[in-house]
């Protein structure tokens, strides 16, 4: 059996984020001047995940980190 990896997301913006996942909900904001900037994703059965980076980029890069590359083939896979 051999083990493949979601492609990781490299979306940098929120019009981005919307057309790879149209079922989430996005909101950005950055209350004050200078300071971290938190993208907050809404799933549709009612979840809320908040992310803070120091720029959107941040933030969206701490939502979908890199995945791990899969591991080696071996004489079992």
């Amino acid at each position: 059996m051999s083990r493949k990896s979601a492609p990781t997301p490299t979306a940098s913006s929120l019009d981005d984020l919307r057309a790879r996942f149209p079922g989430l909900g996005f909101a950005v904001y950055a209350y004050d001047p200078g300071g971290d900037v938190t993208l907050e994703i809404h799933s549709a059965d009612g979840g809320l995940y908040a992310f803070v980076g120091h720029t959107l980029a941040a933030a969206i890069a701490a939502a979908f980190p890199p995945l791990e590359p899969p591991p080696a083939p071996d004489v079992f896979d």
